[in-house]
């Protein structure tokens, strides 16, 4: 501190007054010296401080023979000015390193002072210590649930496309071997009750949900109640901790905010996390249904469009198969009846023919003939010719009737199947 003074007989001037000299004698001994009080410094502070203005600037404070160094030794908070506080704990460095007495209340002033700094310099570091554990927590919770949030909803979709996946599988196998055991009507029967049955599945499952959407608005209504309770028990207590004594009301109050905030926190994470999952469950299962809907809807209406086709293609090629058989059956029948009427026609021909012959010959043979030029009888075929099938229709229509010889639509020929 000596080596902070430019001038120690101005400095003790300015800031002792009338306990030093102006002069350049020496100084008086310690035993001769007055004490230096609190009220001196007090009157020094207000001597120094030009414009009155409760601080002494630093120009103000070179005036008075203190250097810059010295200056900024006891300028705390840096702001180019010394306050009273400040100065006093100056004043009293200065005269205690020039041998001055320090009197009993300067003492105590400076030691209120420097405790008092203490005090704020803790309180400051413990308030920037609990912002740093403040915003850490935060920040700490929030990766918590934003992790367990991503979690849970990559475990819900696997799980939820995995249960529909099965599920999907189960039905496609259990209709396919339903459908392939039952008629058209069983199916229609069996889909009606597997219809009914899920919709009273369905109707339980919203039961169930309602039910717990109303336990847990008690819950929720509970919780609220609780936490109005909570927080007038919490105001209770801060208007009673506020006529307790200043520390024991703070460490009390601090101890009692941490485990509150502590319980509230992890209450509303809970509540946060259980209402996300009722409103994913909720959100999933409505989803669900109405894909159950939506699909059993188009099953039916496949389904049905199908068995009409099905039954109308059937029909088709059951009536197609029945005209087949039935025009085959009348060519048949049509070419064996004309077939034998050709063979009787042309019976009938070779019987007049050799009637006609075998009386030329008795004409001839009495008019003196010797009979050996009589015609040979000419053999009559017994056995009908084939007669090529006709081919079978593509469009069901019916083909046009054969004539005599088995030709369809009537080849040009005379009455009696004979070519002209």
């Amino acid at each position: 501190m000596m080596n902070s003074i430019r001038n120690p007989q101005i400095l003790a001037a300015a800031l002792a007054g009338a306990l030093l000299s102006a002069t350049q004698a020496p100084a008086a001994p310690a035993q001769d010296r007055p004490p230096a009080t609190l009220e001196l410094a007090q009157r020094t502070f207000k001597k120094l401080d030009a414009n009155q203005d409760g601080a002494i600037s630093l120009t103000e404070a070179r005036r008075g023979g203190l250097t810059v160094s010295s200056f900024n030794s006891q300028d705390a908070d840096a702001d180019q000015r010394l306050s009273e506080e400040e100065f006093t704990l100056l004043y009293r460095g200065l005269l205690s390193s020039r041998g001055y007495p320090i009197a009993t209340d300067l003492d105590r002033a400076v030691k209120d002072i420097q405790d008092g700094r203490k005090k704020a310099a803790e309180a400051q570091r413990v308030q920037e210590a609990r912002k740093k554990q403040a915003e850490l927590d935060a920040k700490r919770t929030q990766d918590a649930r934003q992790k367990q949030a991503q979690q849970s909803a990559e475990a819900r979709t696997a799980a939820a496309r995995k249960q529909q996946a099965d599920l999907d599988a189960k039905r496609t196998q259990d209709a396919r071997q339903k459908q392939a055991q039952q008629s058209a009507e069983a199916r229609t029967a069996a889909a009606r009750k597997q219809q009914a049955d899920l919709d009273a599945k369905r109707t339980q499952d919203a039961r169930q949900k309602q039910a717990q959407q109303s336990a847990e608005a008690r819950t929720a209504a509970a919780r609220k109640q609780q936490a109005d309770l909570d927080a007038k028990r919490t105001q209770d207590a801060r208007q009673k901790q506020a006529q307790q004594s200043a520390e024991a009301r703070t460490a009390a109050a601090r101890k009692q905010q941490a485990d509150l905030d502590a319980k509230r926190t992890q209450d509303a994470r809970q509540k946060q996390a259980q209402q996300s999952a009722e409103a994913r469950t909720a959100a999933a299962r409505k989803q669900q249904a109405d894909l159950d809907a939506k699909r059993t809807q188009d099953a039916r209406q496949k389904q049905a469009q199908q068995s009409a086709e099905a039954r109308t293609a059937a029909a088709r090629k059951q009536q197609a198969e029945l005209d087949a058989k039935r025009i085959e059956e009348a060519r048949k029948k049509q070419a064996q009846q004309s077939a034998e009427a050709r063979t009787a026609a042309a019976r009938k021909k070779q019987a007049d023919l050799d009637a006609q012959r075998a009386q030329d010959a008795r004409k001839k043979q009495a008019s003196g003939g010797d009979g050996t030029d009589r015609p040979k009888p000419t053999q009559v075929p017994t056995k009908p010719k084939k007669v090529k099938k006709a081919r079978k229709p593509t469009d069901g229509a019916t083909p046009p009737a054969a004539d005599s010889k088995g030709r369809p639509g009537g080849s040009p020929g005379g009455s009696d199947g004979t070519r002209p």
